[in-house]
């Protein structure tokens, strides 16, 4: 009986998996994202890779275009020419598009007597990604300001004022808000003036107090302005009577 011999190594099956993986960013990001799958089976070859995006139907293909806000589920796998599956992979997308919304309020009226304080309220708001708050930053006529800080409106120059807001989200989508007001001087104003001067014994004198109260009163300004430089640096510390001599010069003049 004749013998059969073979010649040649006989080509074991291929058993293994592809391995497929995905260049997805990691974290937040504010644009379309495309996220491509890159799938390699060194003995029998990809024959095709498969995905699903948010649990909806199974799609074939090398790669994914994402543009809505909000977090993305992708689960993908590879089959080589052989019929092994591979065990799916899952990766997450995040995209926000959309800049935070900010409010700010406390400057409603426009014109705003420099007697008052006032703490201005600021807002801001992102649904997506998250707000970051080491990048809000917040100005007032260009200075900084601290959020929850009192602006003692006398101490700024009478005029127009400029209170700025600069947010930022997680994805690094920026919103700004700019709020203008003036300040301005009244005879109220500073009758409200000397009587919270006094209260600081920034003028320690009754007397003097209940005088300028008086001209005041009588909307006599020029005799008020008189007895101010008078008693400046004496009864009345000069940071005080430099901002009453300001007012009632603004009001004398206008």
């Amino acid at each position: 009986m004749a013998e059969l011999k073979f010649h040649g190594a006989v080509k074991p099956a291929d058993l293994t998996t592809p391995v497929t993986t995905d260049d997805a960013p990691k974290g937040w990001v504010n644009r379309d994202t495309k996220v491509s799958f890159k799938a390699t089976d060194t003995e029998s070859g990809v024959a095709a890779t498969y995905f699903t995006v948010n649990g909806g139907v199974q799609q074939i293909g090398n790669a994914v275009t994402l543009t809505t806000d909000g977090t993305h589920k992708l689960v993908y796998w590879s089959v080589d020419f052989a019929g092994n599956v591979e065990q799916s992979h899952t990766t997450t997308v995040k995209i926000d598009k959309t800049s935070p919304e900010m409010t700010v309020s406390g400057f409603e009226k426009g014109s705003l007597s420099d007697a008052l304080d006032v703490v201005p309220a600021v807002s801001i708001k992102d649904s997506t990604s998250g707000v970051d708050d080491s990048k809000t930053q917040v100005t007032l006529d260009g200075k900084p300001y601290q959020l929850g800080d009192t602006i003692q409106l006398y101490v700024l120059p009478l005029g127009k004022h400029t209170f700025t807001v600069i947010g930022s989200d997680l994805a690094g989508n920026s919103a700004s808000k700019i709020v203008t007001f003036n300040t301005v001087a009244s005879i109220e104003g500073l009758k409200q003036l000397v009587t919270r001067f006094a209260e600081n014994n920034w003028i320690d004198n009754a007397g003097i107090t209940n005088s300028l109260k008086q001209k005041l009163e009588n909307n006599e300004l020029q005799s008020f302005i008189q007895e101010v430089q008078v008693q400046s640096g004496k009864h009345i510390r000069n940071e005080s009577s430099a901002y009453l001599l300001r007012d009632a010069n603004a009001l004398l003049n206008n």
